[in-house]
């Protein structure tokens, strides 16, 4: 995408948050209505409108449009942050905690995490932050094999397909190459003939120095892609 737009898009943006922290709502919903027409599939807007919708009060158009976004990307920290403030704020704590440490599992930082494991341990949570994102995963692995079981693939079904290879290469990302590789094999077991396992294997065999291994799995991710073509 050209840099100038990305860039337009990005003014316009903070051009609405600045309107919605100081309050004029209406305004910022008439200039989000103007950014939706020239963008389309921003996950960036659902978080923008569920955060309009609290401040106004709307907490079910508010819980309607996060969880719209949670379908466009079940990954997105600001998305299930704000749902986890959502359902703090109305006094339902077991669905803030879940919400919450969905967005903390998802932080692509550590500043951010930790601004979800702080209102976690505020709300009784003693996990510690790795405890946490492994509990999340485990139970994102569970969601994975219920749907697995279901006759026709379905839009969850991709959606967690799409999180637990997230999982993995996150793992990857941080050098836990024993953990990716376990859940690797996990994710193997529910889901056969993604080629997108070819491609995190030798990624893995790379970072491990064996160059022979990453050949001979990408060389076979390859011929598993031409023949399926």
């Amino acid at each position: 995408m050209n840099q100038d737009i990305v860039a337009y898009q990005q003014k316009l943006k903070e051009n609405i948050s600045v309107l919605i922290e100081n309050g004029k709502l209406k305004e910022a919903k008439g200039l989000l209505n103007q950014y939706e027409r020239i963008v389309k599939d921003d996950i960036d807007v659902y978080s923008i409108k569920g955060v309009i919708s609290i401040m106004e009060g709307d907490i079910d158009e508010a819980e309607r449009v996060l969880k719209e976004g949670l379908v466009l990307d079940a990954s997105n920290f600001d998305v299930l942050y704000n749902l986890g403030y959502l359902y703090q704020t109305n006094n339902n704590n077991l669905l803030a905690i879940e919400y919450y440490k969905r967005a903390l599992k998802n932080g692509e930082n550590e500043e951010i995490k930790d601004s979800a494991y702080e209102i976690l341990k505020a709300l009784g949570v003693e996990e510690s932050k790795e405890e946490i994102i492994r509990d999340v995963i485990d139970e994102e692995k569970i969601l994975l094999e219920k749907a697995k079981e279901e006759i026709n693939p379905s839009e969850e079904m991709n959606n967690l397909k799409k999180q637990f290879k997230e999982n993995i290469q996150s793992l990857i990302e941080q050098g836990s190459l024993e953990e990716a590789k376990e859940l690797l094999k996990q994710y193997e077991e529910i889901v056969k003939d993604d080629i997108d396992v070819y491609s995190m294997k030798g990624v893995i065999a790379m970072m491990e120095g064996d160059m022979d291994e990453a050949e001979k799995v990408l060389k076979e991710g390859l011929e598993k892609q031409i023949f399926n073509f």
